[in-house]
């Protein structure tokens, strides 16, 4: 009989999880158990610790990605087989993920980079994530647009109570739907001009509000247009 413990090499060939896939570490009772090297053929790499033949604890894993000649890394915790705790992700897009994960997937909290500083779109995400999607508080600085939410989402998009600061000197506070600036809110300018009413896209005034002006004088009534584009008041 094999002892109980061994270090060995092995090509799974029925296990449907590890099809194809070559193992070369240690052994308990028959399953990959310890520190351990696994290789499939179509070039992913998982190379750290198993336990009960399953990913379990400090693993490394490499995907490549063909299209874009370059690979998916990943580098941090494992529980029976999947991401499970605190890691990275390095993405072959160029973004980065860096906190926790559950079952394969961003949940709890986390930070999105995506592009460097120098590149075309660079922006980042910190705050909650539920199953891949930013769900619950996050900020989200847009560096290309000058733009920074700070508020609550659902499924990927701003959703609920926000605020919204621009370089430009802008500044909103209010409600949002379906990532848009939507339902009540005040917008405050550089000049302290101030729109207090109805809003239904991103600076988009449509409804009843109030118009404060920096020499104390207002206007109320019926608002519809893009601020700093013309706006139509009834």
């Amino acid at each position: 009989d094999p002892p109980v413990s061994r270090t060995a090499t092995y090509t799974f060939y029925k296990d449907v999880r590890l099809k194809d896939a070559k193992y070369k570490g240690r052994w308990l009772s028959g399953k990959p158990h310890g520190k351990g090297l696994l290789t499939w053929p179509d070039g992913r790499v998982y190379s750290g610790m198993f336990k009960n033949g399953f990913e379990d604890g400090c693993g490394e894993y490499t995907v490549p990605n063909k299209t874009q000649n370059n690979a998916n890394h990943y580098q941090g915790h494992w529980k029976d087989g999947k991401m499970h705790g605190y890691g990275i992700y390095s993405y072959s897009t160029g973004e980065v993920y860096e906190g926790m994960f559950q079952d394969n997937m961003r949940h709890g909290h986390g930070m999105m980079r995506s592009g460097k500083l120098t590149s075309s779109s660079p922006s980042m995400f910190i705050g909650q994530w539920v199953q891949d999607r930013r769900t619950g508080y996050g900020v989200f600085d847009d560096i290309t647009r000058g733009e920074k939410y700070m508020g609550m989402w659902v499924d990927d998009l701003r959703q609920g109570c926000g605020v919204v600061v621009t370089q430009f000197g802008l500044y909103y506070e209010g409600m949002f739907s379906v990532n848009k600036m939507m339902g009540r809110g005040i917008l405050l300018s550089e000049d302290d001009t101030c729109y207090e009413g109805e809003f239904s896209d991103d600076w988009m005034l449509n409804g009843k509000g109030t118009l404060n002006m920096p020499n104390g004088d207002y206007i109320e009534g019926t608002f519809c247009g893009e601020w700093g584009s013309g706006i139509k008041i009834t």
